[in-house]
């Protein structure tokens, strides 16, 4: 009986065994097919985020074929796909209605696209969607067509889009957002102070990552703060920056900005009295429109070319090349360099002696200029419309001109501002020397741990060598040595 009960418990055991085999293997194949599943979906969210890269490195030079390519990525989108991907895609695609004028379009499926990042929960979904908004709203104010809402007050989406950037983890929608606030508050509320720190903010962002639109955004940023100090009449601030921009875009061999640089550089110079610098930044642009076809940009260029012949008072050569970036421009349906040709042809011609006709050309396009710059561009195109009011012996004119004029200095220039945004460079260009300064430490740091190396490589080599030859010795003795006994038998 002993025996018997004996084994019982052993087929107890076994039964117990087994169904524990069983129970384990099952577990182990269900996690494996979890394991498979967050897998395959990494890779797809990898692979969408890797197309969804392309589209932004392709729009800059293709919009069309972007666009295309866009359209055939939402259309494979795959139902499993993360909803952070998803928002990322539709916003590309809801940025493109923008394009096409389709801003009704645009606001709604913003809209709906905040609704469906809310409803997931995710932070950096909900902070992708909500700067989409503000891109789209953005937008339709330049536009001066902004929705009479009190929920889509840009001033408050700005205040909440900036508390979610607090909590975003995305370094590229962090970046975005800096440059969307930034450029919001420098271009439609003229405050340079807040648009300055959400520049550094960007900035500070792009520095940490290395992807392949870091050098892109870094050119972007450096271009764009440059703009502002240009806005703020601070050229020797500006210069640097739009300097760097070029040098960067040269060594990375990025041409498609580079037109567009040389004209802030030319402008800069013209700004700084260096007219031969200016000259020869402005003629290096046009090869490089011309080069890639950027006509908007060659029309500006040719525009302060004639600003450039207009200075040293070479009035038939200005009026020359004007007339023909006019005719380009309005070929183009070219709205602001269109107006804005007009304007600088008006004053070449009241500077040559055709004041009537001058005053014509001004004066058509000054009520665009009133609608669309910002205050600190506004109140320069305002003092040259001013002195041409005197030249023409329009005193009323000039008087009224100069008013409005000096109201936006009291707007644009109160007390505090200048003192405060200069302490902010100060603060940003030590942070950019630290910055330098950590990375050639990491260099140095990096060439003293080769060098270790490489003297570690040569102190080893020759006790690896003796040590092979060691063994090798070994190896053929106990050969040998095995060979002497099977002799013996």
């Amino acid at each position: 009986m002993a025996i018997r009960s004996i084994s019982l418990t052993m087929c107890n055991d076994n039964v117990f065994f087994t169904k524990y085999l069983i129970k384990l293997i099952t577990l182990t194949l269900l996690w494996c097919c979890s394991l498979h599943i967050t897998l395959a979906s990494t890779a797809i969210a990898t692979q969408t985020e890797q197309l969804l890269d392309d589209y932004l490195e392709l729009i800059v030079d293709n919009q069309p074929d972007a666009i295309t390519r866009l359209e055939q990525i939402l259309a494979q989108l795959p139902q499993d796909v993360p909803i952070s991907t998803k928002v990322r895609a539709f916003s590309y695609h809801i940025r493109n209605h923008l394009m096409y004028q389709q801003t009704d379009l645009a606001l709604q499926q913003a809209e709906h696209l905040l609704q469906l990042a809310y409803a997931a929960g995710l932070q950096d979904a909900i902070t992708e969607a909500l700067l989409t908004q503000f891109n789209v709203l953005m937008y339709i104010q330049e536009q001066h067509a902004m929705p009479q809402s009190p929920r889509l007050n840009i001033i408050k989406l700005a205040t909440e889009l900036n508390q979610q950037l607090t909590q975003t983890r995305d370094a590229r929608i962090r970046y975005v957002g800096h440059i969307l606030l930034a450029e919001m508050y420098m271009h439609q509320q003229s405050d340079y102070e807040t648009a300055l720190t959400h520049y550094y903010s960007a900035y500070d962002i792009i520095q940490k990552t290395a992807d392949n639109q870091t050098v892109r955004r870094t050119i972007h940023l450096l271009e764009h703060i440059g703009r502002m100090h240009l806005s703020l009449n601070n050229p020797a601030l500006a210069y640097p920056y739009i300097s760097q921009a070029i040098d960067i875009a040269i060594r990375h061999n990025i041409q498609r900005r580079l037109a567009l640089l040389y004209l802030l550089k030319g402008y800069t110079e013209e700004q700084l009295q260096q007219p031969e610098q200016e000259l020869a930044s402005l003629q290096t642009g046009l090869v490089w429109a011309e080069k890639m076809q950027e006509q908007n940009t060659a029309i500006s260029i040719m525009h302060n070319i004639g600003l450039y012949y207009q200075q040293k008072k070479l009035y038939d050569k200005a009026a020359a090349i004007l007339n023909e970036a006019l005719r380009k421009s309005a070929a183009l349906h070219d709205t602001y360099n269109t107006n804005n040709i007009m304007m600088s042809l008006g004053i070449v011609q009241v500077k040559s002696g055709n004041q009537q006709q001058g005053i014509v050309l001004i004066e058509q396009s000054l009520p665009y200029f009133r609608q669309t710059l910002d205050q600190a561009a506004l109140h320069d195109v305002l003092g040259e419309v001013a002195n041409s009011y005197q030249q023409a012996g329009l005193f009323k004119q000039q008087a009224d001109t100069l008013l409005e004029q000096s109201q936006l200095t009291e707007a644009l220039f109160h007390t505090g501002q200048d003192e405060r945004i200069q302490a902010l460079q100060k603060q940003f260009d030590t942070s950019q020397l630290a910055q330098k300064e950590r990375q050639l430490e990491q260099e140095n740091a990096n060439t003293a741990s080769q060098t270790e190396y490489k003297s570690l490589q040569h102190k080893f080599m020759p006790l690896l060598v003796i040590a092979i030859l060691c063994i090798t010795l070994l190896l053929w003795l106990l050969c040998r040595r095995r060979r002497f006994w099977h002799s013996k038998r």
